[in-house]
């Protein structure tokens, strides 16, 4: 865990505010982001709202944000078991 300071310019000395690890502060989630070319018009975006709407625009679909559906498993408890079994006596080799 890191020791989080703050610099103050009227005694021109760093006070310790915190520590790391622990939500002492509000996190700011800014819109900025290193330039990147867009793949679709070829532009280059430091903004992410701007770069997501103009994957909107070239009728793109983001990728990393979507929810899938849970799976249902449907298993058969005796299959399984004789599966096992008959595995077992095959490396066995009985």
């Amino acid at each position: 865990m890191r020791t989080v300071y703050r610099y103050d310019p009227e005694t021109g000395k760093c006070h310790e505010i915190g520590r790391e690890g622990k939500s002492y502060f509000h996190t700011v989630i800014t819109d900025e982001m290193p330039a990147t070319r867009h793949m679709a018009d070829g532009q280059i975006y430091t903004s992410k709202r701007k770069f997501r709407e103009a994957t909107r625009r070239a009728g793109c679909v983001e990728v990393g944000n979507e929810k899938f559906p849970e799976r249902q498993i449907k298993s058969n408890r005796k299959e399984i078991t004789n599966y096992l079994k008959d595995a077992y006596e095959r490396v066995r080799g009985k």
